[in-house]
């Protein structure tokens, strides 16, 4: 059976307060607070000692109930003891007044103090109350004391209350508190205890009236100040308000305040331990850094900062230094991108006709592959790392610029030989430090990573030597300019088609339609950029398929009318009356001389305004762009047309434009088998009339391809299983998007390699493939995929940027189902898509 109990244990069986349990343990002679509150064991005999000490044996408790679950001292013992414990009665601090609901008991002890000693030499059938008059208390104690043992009496309920007295013309300050004595006898028991708090109530007046200016000091101080009495916050400063944004923070003990305000527990709990250690050791401040806390979802970092008053009583202070990090951390953080971007730079200086190195970026590996450390501390000359075949020249451009004390110059391209023997072509610019009395001291140096555009020269010099490979070089260039073009043209297209078809608002809806019919127009003429070498050599292919010549003059309306605005030009569009509805032929060549004849009378137009003039005549369409700009010299309408041709203002002298535009205009209306002319007038204008031939057609209202998803809602893409390799993280939130419009999923490869590992683990129904990726290419995984018994009938859909037809043929012959160029058409992909996996 247990024989020993805790403080807490006690206060609760006892039904008492810590304090209580404190003071009467001087009697024991226990003297340790710290010792009994954290730590200390009561013993079983302590404990009776404890009960009778604070009366509860007197006043009626069952002392046997309290400790039903201790072994109890024998009767004998049991009498020793309880003899002891009415001398230690006697000397209990207090006045105990017991009396029952028709009687009255005093309980006359030897208080400890003089005046109460004096005092307690009265009759004992006194009443409560007139002890509370002997002692002075004015009327309202009385009747406050009144009502506590009353409450005290109905109820069971403890009561303390506080009230000042004088006895022998001494001021006392008295703890009245009321106690139920269960019910050992035959009626209740009500205990009133009068206990003299007033050395502990002048010492509280006495040090809250000397604290005044220290408090008005500290509330001065602009960052939040705390006093604590051991863990409980007694004092603080406005600024704890402020910076914590609570206004019951005084509810807060200091250790919850810090839990409560804290994402990281452990640094918490190593605060405290160290300022216990503070308490305990022989210091008398502490400083912690960097704490963090979270101040209504805001992050915040303080230095806490500690001052001991005493062994109980702490000066806490809160430095906030948020911004001061932050503001470091930028630096670091720019300092590192600056040290591992793409240029190195060191800084040398001659000490005694010896070269020390005294700085050096971070990324100094990258360019020799030695470490910043093994570089300063072996004291490593890049120069012996430069290429042997490349010093002279070097050196021999060096001493001319030393001799002419230049402070900036330049060596051509050298290549240095790494530490693993590897290459790196660099170029340099250097800056010569020279002292006041311009004698040389060092050198700061830079240093650029040129590998690529030395691999680029060596390229473009062997596309020189063969004209086969020049020709190779151009397309490869117009194939990776169109493939740059189109990744960014895939993600604007893509993302305003998808939210264009789910928005309600009408003005969004004609933005987003303007967005797309741009997008749509910049891809035409990106595709007729890269099919200028047919257009050259007369191999161009036309469509003749019916279409709306009033919705293709609307279309280029809306997309001139930006640019026009921009430059509040008036533009003005007249349609003839018997314009057909529909006619055959090539809209998107149509279009794109319509729109390049009109953005050239917008770039060259700086006021007035811009008509286009749509007729039509015996199966001919006529176009009539006029313009008020800065006109063509007469001796320059013959050479307009070439390609690269630029037209210069003279007032100006500013050239507009690439020089591609009308060229290519003139290229295509020849194939159209159609007809330009022109006329200008300097500082006048300029007018331009195109004749096409475009029979009229025979349908009404808008065709559409019987075979695409447009045209056949009822074809079911649900429930397909497709493997997506793609490495540009933007194309595949879009074909997700894309996929998801029509409730389909998709998995998701980064390369062509984790694409084959996911083939093993999961059947497909269709593999959508990006031709251009890290690791493995498409045209690599396609040959793996089209060599496995497993799956190579397996649907795959090229999907690339490198949009010219050959591109295309080169897919298909290498084993690809089907070819999707970006920026992805949705309403194509959803047709090759149905089409391969014979949905319907």
């Amino acid at each position: 059976m247990k024989k020993e109990f805790t403080c807490l244990e006690l206060c609760e069986k006892l039904d008492i307060s810590r304090e209580t349990i404190l003071a009467y343990s001087h009697l024991l002679g226990i003297t340790n607070i710290v010792e009994i509150t954290d730590s200390y064991l009561f013993s079983q005999a302590q404990t009776h000692i404890l009960i009778d000490i604070i009366g509860y044996e007197k006043l009626g408790y069952d002392t046997e109930a309290i400790l039903e679950n201790c072994d109890l001292a024998s009767s004998a013992h049991q009498v020793v003891l309880k003899s002891i414990i009415k001398d230690i009665i006697g000397l209990v601090p207090a006045i105990i007044i017991t009396k029952n609901d028709s009687g009255r008991t005093i309980l006359k002890n030897n208080s400890l103090s003089p005046s109460l000693d004096s005092f307690l030499d009265f009759e004992e059938n006194l009443t409560i109350i007139e002890i509370a008059k002997k002692l002075s208390l004015n009327k309202d104690d009385i009747s406050k004391i009144i009502e506590q043992n009353d409450l005290c009496q109905k109820t069971g309920m403890r009561g303390d209350y506080y009230a000042h007295g004088i006895v022998d013309n001494r001021f006392f300050h008295f703890r009245i508190t009321s106690l139920r004595s269960v019910e050992s006898y035959d009626r209740p028991l009500i205990s009133t205890i009068f206990s003299d708090h007033t050395d502990q109530y002048l010492a509280q007046k006495n040090l809250s009236d000397n604290s005044v200016g220290f408090h008005n000091t500290i509330d001065k101080i602009p960052f939040p100040i705390l006093i604590l009495e051991d863990d409980d916050i007694i004092y603080l400063n406005q600024y704890v308000y402020q910076q914590f944004k609570k206004q019951n923070i005084n509810d807060y003990s200091f250790s919850s305040l810090l839990y409560s305000f804290s994402n990281n527990p452990e640094q918490v709990q190593n605060i405290l331990e160290e300022k216990e250690k503070l308490i305990l050791g022989h210091e008398s401040t502490l400083h912690i850094e960097k704490l963090e806390l979270i101040i209504e979802d805001q992050y915040y970092i303080f230095n806490l900062h500690f001052s001991q008053i005493d062994n109980r009583h702490m000066l806490v202070g809160f430095s906030d230094i948020t911004e001061k990090e932050e503001h470091l951390g930028n630096l670091m953080l720019e300092r590192n991108l600056f040290e591992n971007g793409p240029v190195m730079v060191m800084k040398c200086i001659n000490r005694e006709e010896n070269k020390k190195t005294e700085w050096i970026s971070e990324n100094v590996k990258h360019f020799t592959g030695y470490t910043k450390t093994e570089i300063i501390e072996q004291n490593i000359d890049l120069n012996t790392l430069i290429s042997e075949d490349m010093l002279p020249k070097l050196y021999k451009e060096a001493d001319v610029f030393y001799e002419k004390k230049q402070e900036y110059y330049s060596h051509s391209p050298y290549k240095i030989i790494k530490k693993d023997g590897s290459e790196i072509w660099v170029k340099d610019h250097t800056r010569l430090l020279f002292d006041a009395n311009r004698n040389y001291v060092g050198y700061l140096e830079y240093l650029i990573d040129v590998s690529d555009m030395k691999a680029f020269e060596e390229d473009l010099k062997k596309a020189k030597e063969d004209a086969e490979e020049a020709n190779r070089a151009k397309s490869t260039f117009l194939s990776h300019m169109s493939h740059e073009i189109r990744t960014p043209l895939n993600a604007i297209n893509g993302f305003s088609q998808l939210i264009y078809d789910i928005e309600k608002d009408l003005d969004k809806r004609e933005k987003l339609r303007t967005i797309v019919q741009s997008g749509n127009h910049l891809l035409d003429i990106i595709n007729n950029i890269l099919e200028l070498s047919k257009i050259e050599s007369g191999n161009i292919k036309l469509s003749h398929v019916e279409f709306s010549l009033k919705s293709v003059i609307d279309e280029v309306q809306r997309i001139i009318s930006i640019s026009a605005n921009n430059k509040s030009l008036d533009f003005k569009v007249f349609k003839s009356l018997i314009i057909p509805e529909r006619v055959i032929g090539d809209e998107i060549q149509l279009k794109q001389i319509l729109i390049n004849l009109l953005s050239n009378a917008v770039n060259y137009t700086e006021r007035g305004e811009i008509t286009l003039e749509t007729k039509y005549l015996d199966g001919k369409a006529i176009f009539i762009v006029k313009d008020t700009g800065i006109g063509i010299k007469k001796q320059k309408l013959e050479t307009i047309f070439n390609a690269f041709e630029q037209i210069r203002s003279d007032q100006r002298k500013v050239t507009y434009g690439t020089g591609l535009g009308l060229s290519i205009v003139k290229r295509i209306v020849d194939i159209m088998q159609g007809e330009i002319k022109v006329d200008s007038k300097l500082n006048r204008g300029s007018t331009f009339e195109v004749t096409i031939p475009l029979p009229e057609g025979k349908g009404s209202g808008i065709i559409k391809d019987k075979n695409t998803y447009e045209s056949n809602p009822d074809i079911d893409l649900q429930h397909l299983s497709i493997l997506v390799a793609e490495d540009n993280t933007i194309n595949q939130k879009l074909i997700k998007s894309i996929l998801k419009k029509v409730n389909n999923t998709c998995d998701v490869a980064d390369n062509g390699k984790i694409a084959l590992e996911m083939l093993k683990k999961q059947n497909y129904d269709i593999i959508l493939l990006d031709m251009q990726m890290p690791v493995m290419d498409g045209m690599e995984t396609l040959y793996h995929i089209r060599q496995s018994e497993t799956y190579k009938k397996l649907p795959v859909i090229a999907l690339t940027a490198y949009a010219m037809s050959e591109e295309r043929d080169k897919y298909i012959a290498a084993g690809c189902n089907e070819f999707v160029a970006k920026p992805i058409n949705k309403n194509e992909l959803y047709t090759k898509i149905a089409e391969l996996c014979n949905r319907k």
